[in-house]
């Protein structure tokens, strides 16, 4: 059993068939297509050299919370007039904790990423400890027309260490770019500098929205592995939010699935 695409729970009968071949029905893979990436064949820093980027950020109010759950939702409930966007959600986030969000459309996804992002919530019901980098359509849509250079961008004007930026910039193939105006990138780079942007505040917690929409296959399997590789060498936790279960970086611990604005599996 598992659920769909729509958060709908489907049932088939095995009839013979491997937990694997089961599990790309479910997934809707064709047959012989596979599921994981080839993540030796990719080209990323070393452990070490990002350590060395991780340590260098400054000690902060927020990174003096690190004993803290990085996220703790209580009977989390958000309500716009009559219509319940998120119902009675309880949900810990630990540090190096990575989770995967899945669900279908409108079961609450997108509401739970703007809120760990930007929590305008009672803080009895949801805490957030430690500074998020936050990458979404949204936040993607509210920047399209920017006319900002990339450079700004990816040191939040000057609030983000310039050594950061360059360092994530180099990472992400995006070296070329630092003196362009935002609007003038192809969407697919400006996905790229927005996740750049994120991780260049080198955050407590990383919340990636469906961060690999408008990236071609290359520049998806670059991201997903610089991410896997930020993940193995520092202690970020990660919220990935996705409809693809191909994009599963082996460092996700943790899963959560939401249906009808609930949660229904952790």
């Amino acid at each position: 059993s598992w659920f769909d695409q729509d958060g709908n729970l489907v049932t088939e009968e095995r009839r013979g068939r491997s937990g694997m071949e089961l599990f790309q029905v479910a997934m809707h893979l064709k047959e012989g297509k596979s599921l994981a990436l080839d993540w030796e064949d990719i080209t990323v820093p070393s452990r070490e050299e990002v350590s060395t980027w991780w340590s260098q950020r400054k000690i902060s109010e927020d990174s003096m919370k690190g004993g803290l759950p990085v996220v703790q939702a209580r009977k989390l409930t958000i309500q716009r007039g009559e219509t319940t966007l998120l119902h009675d959600l309880n949900w810990t986030i630990e540090s190096r904790q990575r989770w995967i969000v899945g669900g279908g459309n409108g079961a609450g996804k997108s509401t739970l990423s703007r809120l760990l992002a930007r929590p305008d919530v009672d803080p009895h019901q949801l805490q957030i400890n430690g500074l998020v980098g936050w990458v979404s359509t949204e936040r993607h849509i509210e920047m399209a027309k920017s006319v900002e250079k990339v450079q700004d961008v990816l040191t939040n004007h000057g609030k983000w260490p310039t050594e950061s930026a360059r360092a994530v910039a180099t990472w992400l193939g995006l070296t070329h770019v630092m003196d362009r105006q935002f609007c003038h990138l192809s969407q697919g780079q400006q996905k790229l500098v927005l996740v750049g942007a994120a991780l260049a505040s080198r955050p407590r917690l990383l919340v990636l929205d469906e961060p690999c929409q408008g990236l071609d296959g290359i520049h998806r399997q670059e991201l997903l592995a610089l991410v896997e590789r930020i993940c193995q060498a520092t202690d970020m936790s990660l919220v990935y939010i996705t409809h693809h279960l191909e994009e599963l970086l082996p460092s996700v611990s943790h899963a959560l699935h939401l249906k009808d604005r609930r949660d229904v599996y952790q």
